[in-house]
C-alpha cells in the first residue's frame, strides 16, 4: 500500500510525480480505497497506520518493504465467475491471522469453514506469511503431505 505506481510514467513537470517512485504517478487512498495510506503521509517515513493495519507484528524495515512493494489490485479479477471451486472436491487448509486488521475475522472464518478447510488460527497480522512463516510453512507441509495421500 503506501505509494502505489501507475503503469504510465510521469514526466518531470508532473505535479503528481513521486520522488520515491522514480517519477511514477502515485495514487492516493481516495483513488484506491480507504484502507490505503495517503501519499503525502508516506513520504516522511513509515506511516504508523500502515503498520497497524497491515503489519503490526513486523519490524519497521519489513513493514516499510511491504508498504513500498504493494501494487494496485486488478479489480477485474473479482468479476470472473468461477465455474468449479477446487475446495468443493479437494482438501483445503487455511491459516487465519487473528490480529489481521485488513479483513473481517468472521468473513475469514466463514470462508474457511465453508471450504471445509483445516483451519490454523495464529496470533499475527495480515503479514502472517512474513511474521509467522514457521506456522505458514508447517501448514503448507501438512497440506502437501495430505494432498499426496489423497491423490495417491
Amino acid at each position: 500500500m503506501g505509494i502505489l505506481q501507475d503503469t504510465d510514467r510521469a514526466g518531470p513537470a508532473d505535479a503528481d510525480a513521486c520522488p520515491r517512485c522514480s517519477g511514477a504517478r502515485a495514487r492516493t487512498s481516495q483513488q484506491l480505497g480507504s484502507h490505503l495510506i495517503l501519499r503525502d503521509r508516506t513520504l516522511a517515513g513509515l506511516d504508523p497506520m500502515f503498520k497497524i493495519g497491515f503489519a503490526a507484528d513486523a519490524t519497521d524495515a519489513d513493514a516499510a518493504f511491504l508498504r513500498d512493494s504493494q501494487v494496485p489490485i486488478n479489480m477485474s479479477a473479482f468479476g470472473v465467475a468461477v465455474k468449479h471451486a477446487a475446495w468443493r472436491d479437494k482438501p483445503a487448509w487455511a491459516v487465519i491471522a487473528t490480529e489481521d486488521m485488513s479483513f473481517d475475522q468472521a468473513m475469514l472464518q466463514h470462508m474457511a469453514t465453508r471450504a471445509g478447510a483445516e483451519i490454523t488460527n495464529v496470533s499475527a497480522s495480515h503479514a502472517v506469511f512474513m511474521t509467522r512463516s514457521d506456522v505458514v510453512a508447517d501448514v503448507i507441509a501438512t497440506a502437501a503431505k495430505n494432498a499426496v495421500r489423497v491423490a495417491g
